[in-house]
């Protein structure tokens, strides 16, 4: 069940793959694939990750980006990287 973060989620990506990769928006579903469906190749996910990083100030290391198959997989990294605790900075 989707929640409003989840659209919010879902929205800045859209946006993200019109601006950086000119993907019409109106292409893009929830189990858009981005290979077959959207044809974003493996040079295009570098940029559409550090575009995600930059966007939502999160860090999408390698091995997570190849798990971005699809739209849903990457809001739902997404959610997952912004419900993570920030490591507290312990005092020295």
């Amino acid at each position: 069940m989707a929640t409003e973060l989840d659209d919010s989620i879902r929205d800045r990506v859209k946006q993200l793959l019109h601006r950086e990769l000119k993907i019409n928006p109106g292409l893009v579903k929830d189990d858009s694939s981005l290979a077959a469906d959207l044809g974003i190749d493996s040079a295009d996910m570098v940029e559409l990750a550090f575009a995600i990083e930059e966007e939502f100030d999160i860090e999408v290391p390698d091995e997570e980006l190849v798990e971005y198959t699809d739209v849903r997989k990457i809001v739902e990294g997404i959610k997952s990287k912004i419900a993570e605790p920030s490591p507290e900075v312990q005092p020295a």
